[in-house]
C-alpha cells in the first residue's frame, strides 16, 4: 500500500512538472511568434461603397494581403551584417516620411511619421479613411489587419497613431524591448487646376512661362534669375511661391489631386543650358 502511494505521488509530481513546463513553453512560443508591426495600409473612399456591399466581403480583422496604399519599415543588411532600416513605399500618396531610431542597451525605439494631403472638394459625400496595420512574418511576408483605425467625416488635422512593443533576442543572445510607432497625419489641400513656372529677372521683368505638367525637368533660359510658381486653385485664387537663384540644379514641387482626391507631389528639377550640369549630361 505504501509502495502504491509512493508511485501515485511520483506520478503527480511528474505531471505537475510537465504542466508547469508546458505553460512556460506556451508563453515563450506566443512571445516569440508575435509578428512585427512594420507599416500601414491606407484605403480611402465612400463609406457606403467600401462597406455597404456584401459582394467580395471578407473579414478584414483577419490577416490578408495589403490592398491599400502602403508605407512600411524595410530592413536591409550591409556586407558586415549590420541592419539598415528605412521607409519603403508602394504608392505616391505619402509625403516623404520622417524616421527616427533610438537605440539603448535594453530597448530600441523606431518612430515613423508621414502625411497625406487630401483635396476636400474632390472627396465623396461620405468619405472614409481606413488605416490598416501591416505586420511582417519571420520569412519576410507582409500582411494587413484592420486594427480599428478608421475615420469618417471631416479629416483635416487628423492624426492616427499605432504602436507595438515586443521582446526580441539579438544575434548575441541578449533580449531587449523593441517599440515601433507609426503615425499618419491627414491634411486638406486646395485643388490645383493648373500651374505655371514663370522665368523672372531680378528687376521683376517676366521672361517666359512654362506649364507644369509633370515633366520632371524644367529647362529655363540662362537669363532667368529666379522663378515664380503660380498655381490656380479651385476657389479661383492664385497661390504664388518663389524659387531663388542660382537656379540650375534646384528643385521645387507642387501637389495635384488624383481621381480619389489624394494630392500627389510633383517634383521638378531646374536645368539651365550652358551650365556645368548641362555639359556633364551631354558628355
Amino acid at each position: 500500500m505504501r509502495k502504491a502511494k509512493c508511485i501515485i505521488l511520483s506520478l503527480m509530481l511528474i505531471a505537475a512538472v510537465l504542466m508547469t513546463s508546458g505553460c512556460q513553453l506556451a508563453r515563450e512560443e506566443k512571445e516569440f511568434s508575435q509578428d512585427k508591426l512594420v507599416g500601414i495600409s491606407v484605403r480611402l473612399g465612400n463609406g457606403s461603397a467600401m462597406y455597404g456591399s456584401r459582394a467580395g466581403y471578407f473579414d478584414r480583422r483577419q490577416p490578408h494581403e495589403p490592398d491599400g496604399a502602403m508605407v512600411w519599415l524595410k530592413t536591409d543588411y550591409t556586407e558586415t551584417g549590420e541592419p539598415m532600416i528605412g521607409p519603403e513605399y508602394d504608392s505616391d500618396w505619402f509625403e516623404p516620411a520622417h524616421l527616427s531610431i533610438h537605440v539603448k542597451d535594453e530597448d530600441e525605439e523606431h518612430y515613423l511619421e508621414t502625411t497625406i494631403y487630401l483635396a476636400e472638394a474632390m472627396l465623396p459625400d461620405n468619405p472614409l479613411l481606413q488605416m490598416e496595420h501591416v505586420y511582417q512574418k519571420e520569412d519576410g511576408t507582409l500582411y494587413a489587419i484592420d486594427g480599428g483605425s478608421t475615420y469618417s467625416g471631416h479629416m483635416d488635422g487628423l492624426g492616427l497613431k499605432i504602436s507595438q512593443s515586443q521582446t526580441i533576442t539579438g544575434p548575441d543572445g541578449k533580449r531587449k524591448q523593441e517599440t515601433t510607432t507609426i503615425k499618419l497625419n491627414v491634411k486638406y489641400e486646395q485643388v490645383v487646376l493648373s500651374a505655371e513656372a514663370v522665368e523672372m529677372k531680378g528687376t521683376g521683368e517676366e521672361l517666359m512661362r512654362h506649364a507644369l505638367t509633370g515633366q520632371k525637368e524644367l529647362w529655363v533660359s540662362p537669363g532667368a534669375e529666379w522663378l515664380l510658381i503660380e498655381e490656380t486653385l479651385g476657389d479661383g485664387t492664385i497661390r504664388r511661391t518663389a524659387v531663388n537663384g542660382p537656379l540650375d540644379g534646384e528643385y521645387f514641387s507642387i501637389r495635384k489631386a488624383n481621381e480619389q482626391g489624394v494630392c500627389i507631389r510633383e517634383s521638378y528639377k531646374i536645368r539651365v543650358p550652358g551650365t556645368l550640369s548641362d555639359e556633364t549630361k551631354k558628355g
